[in-house]
């Protein structure tokens, strides 16, 4: 699969790239959002999201806003790699041989390889609404719409898979 692709990942970070600057988005620009916005895009740990911290609230606004989550952490992609991680022979003879380590492993670096995948997507999506959102704000909008009118930015400057076409998805 394309998620377990070094050359692909690396694709995604350094695209990511062209396409802020594409839209006129300069992430250093943003300094004080910068570990929030990397923290965001590399997912938060379960732990915080269970506290309700003030970053767990915005991963939840930036997802519900279509900002982050369309990509390799997807429905369809993650439902496709679970599938195989269950599946896998390698799994299978870890579990008949008592390899729970081993098939531990197995699911760690699964997790790790689509946060490597899905960070070169989200990372700049999260840096472009953060200073969309503060233009907006800036130029005197309010702060409720200037973040709906960020997120309608990102979404329409940042191909996402879901806008993508059938033919590219597959």
């Amino acid at each position: 699969l394309t998620v377990y692709s070094p050359g692909t990942a690396s694709r995604n970070l350094i695209g990511g790239n062209w396409l802020a600057m594409a839209n006129g988005h300069f992430f250093v620009t943003n300094p004080n959002k910068f570990l929030d916005t990397v923290r965001l895009a590399w997912g938060l740990d379960p732990k915080e999201r269970a506290k309700g911290s003030r970053l767990a609230a915005e991963e939840k606004d930036l997802t519900s806003r279509g900002v982050v989550g369309d990509s390799a952490r997807a429905g369809e992609m993650v439902a496709i790699l679970s599938e195989w991680s269950r599946k896998s022979a390698l799994v299978k003879e870890a579990e008949a041989y008592g390899g729970k380590r081993l098939k531990k492993a197995i699911a760690d670096l699964d997790a790790v390889t689509q946060k490597i995948y899905a960070f070169g997507d989200d990372f700049y999506k999260v840096a472009g609404y953060y200073i969309e959102r503060q233009r907006f704000i800036d130029s005197g909008m309010d702060p409720v719409k200037a973040a709906d009118r960020a997120a309608e930015r990102v979404r329409g400057g940042y191909p996402t898979y879901s806008y993508v076409s059938r033919n590219v998805q597959f």
